[in-house]
């Protein structure tokens, strides 16, 4: 049996996400794909899974290299979403929480490099809207123009929060 879910997650709020996924698996749950916000689920019995997501922004040539890695420590590769990767384990209750992480360094660099597509998308959008500012006065390019304001906003947004999690992991090292 499966189950569909619309929810959508903050990049910076990934924490939140995999508790979240880890609570579903609870109620017996097992993601099993995700989509633009959409969340596939397969019945399973009530377990304890313990998820985790990795950002990784290059082409899948190493595909094969990069999963093997994760499943040799024990993950599951679930599935993967523009760049996004879904693992889960298993919880060992005899053993600590595994993190895929084994540094902070390794999840500031996460959110830097999502903070940076995310500054070159505003940059580029940035450029469109100015474009769209040099058209003649209509109505549909009045619409365009507010879509493209809210673009910039959301992106900024991101942007903005993306650097004040890296800052805080940062401090967490001193």
């Amino acid at each position: 049996m499966k189950k569909k879910i619309f929810k959508l997650f903050w990049a910076w709020k990934d924490d939140a996400e995999e508790r979240w996924l880890s609570e579903m698996a609870q109620k017996g749950w097992k993601l099993h794909n995700f989509q633009w916000g959409l969340y596939t689920f397969e019945k399973i019995k009530p377990s304890t899974y313990i998820y985790k997501l990795d950002y990784k922004y290059t082409q899948n040539n190493d595909m094969e290299e990069y999963v093997s890695i994760f499943e040799d420590a024990g993950w599951e590769h679930v599935d993967q979403f523009y760049g996004w990767h879904y693992f889960c384990v298993k919880e060992d209750q005899s053993l600590a929480a595994p993190d895929i992480y084994s540094d902070i360094d390794s999840k500031v660099q996460k959110y830097k490099v999502l903070s940076n597509i995310l500054s070159y998308v505003t940059l580029i959008l940035i450029i469109i809207t100015l474009t769209v500012f040099m058209r003649p006065k209509y109505d549909f390019i009045e619409v365009i123009r507010w879509v493209y304001f809210l673009l910039i906003g959301f992106n900024l947004f991101a942007v903005t929060h993306l650097r004040l999690k890296i800052k805080k992991l940062k401090n967490s090292l001193i």
